[in-house]
């Protein structure tokens, strides 16, 4: 699931280090865990084709351990050891993004994490997996944080609405690149 994020969310874009590539996917998905109260995954046979995470208000979490948290904080630590500030401001500017969305609108969930395995794309495994959640969870408000080195386009397609849109400069690079933080949310 790490190298599915690794890839469709090109996290090779904020380091040259494969191992701080491999760190910050795995922390990312390790965070999505801990923090998530569904988990819908999508395989074929015993291949993992894809997961979508979320969490919704009122929910008990999965049933995490207190190693998964460990585990998760330490990567979490790790990731402040080789990351620049980039970081820091792209979960910035998405709070503050989350912050004024919150003011207007009364939400219930975030999806945390929907990756797909790259390797398979285009076979309707993603719209597959955001369907069942759909089902699940019909009526709910969630949001979702995208970025433009992301697949945004699929929430676009599929009936999110764009509430902002802020670039600020892509984290890890220092050639000038600009990024653009997406908040989508949706009933679903």
């Amino acid at each position: 699931m790490a190298e599915f994020s690794a890839v469709g969310m090109n996290f090779d874009r904020y380091t040259n280090s494969k191992f701080t590539e491999s760190l910050y996917s795995k922390y990312f998905v390790w965070d999505a865990y801990i923090n998530a109260t569904t988990a819908i995954a999508a395989y074929d046979g015993d291949v993992l084709c894809g997961v979508i995470m979320a969490k919704f208000d009122n929910e008990l979490m999965i049933d995490q351990k207190v190693v998964d948290k460990v585990h998760a904080s330490s990567l979490q630590y790790m990731m402040g050891l080789v990351f620049d500030q980039g970081i820091i401001t792209y979960d910035q500017v998405n709070q503050a993004m989350l912050k004024e969305l919150k003011a207007k609108t009364n939400l219930d969930g975030e999806v945390l994490l929907f990756a797909v395995n790259p390797d398979i794309k285009n076979k309707g495994i993603g719209t597959k997996l955001l369907n069942e959640l759909e089902r699940k969870y019909s009526g709910k408000r969630v949001y979702l944080f995208s970025d433009s080195n992301c697949s945004y386009q699929f929430y676009q397609h599929r009936g999110f609405h764009q509430n902002n849109a802020i670039r600020i400069p892509e984290p890890g690079r220092v050639d000038g690149s600009k990024l653009t933080c997406f908040l989508f949310d949706k009933q679903l």
